[in-house]
């Protein structure tokens, strides 16, 4: 199956789907699209709750900086946000958090909400990478 192609049947498969600390959430759920494209687990610390998730977030020193960990051990690389395309993640600063997004293209991409997906656009993207 084509990239574009896994990308959409993905986003489709996360249309009505709860969001679950540690499984689907706003940073898990980029993960999960990384190792469904690339067959690469990305090594995300296990938490269950959002204080669990808030606390690793911040003794890794930010979002940012705990995705850097983790897809380090990946194949996965940083870029610019004019350099991304279909299919690549990345970290957005949204005005009350950091949340993770899977990039259409340069212009938007999608989030995990508490039900579903949204549309974010590509503005205060704190990190982008190539997976």
């Amino acid at each position: 199956m084509k990239r574009r192609d896994l990308f959409m049947s993905f986003i489709e498969e996360w249309q009505d789907k709860e969001s679950v600390w540690g499984v689907s959430d706003c940073s898990a759920w980029p993960a999960l699209w990384v190792e469904v494209a690339t067959g690469q687990k990305v090594p995300l610390p296990a938490y269950e709750t959002r204080g669990e998730a808030a606390r690793l977030i911040a003794k890794a020193g930010g979002l940012v900086a705990l995705w850097r960990a983790a897809l380090a051990e990946t194949r996965a690389y940083e870029i610019d946000i004019e350099d991304v395309s279909c299919g690549d993640v990345g970290i957005l600063d949204m005005s009350d958090c950091q949340r993770g997004i899977i990039f259409a293209n340069h212009q938007f991409g999608y989030v995990k909400a508490e039900t579903g997906i949204a549309v974010a656009p590509a503005m205060r993207v704190a990190a982008v990478w190539r997976i």
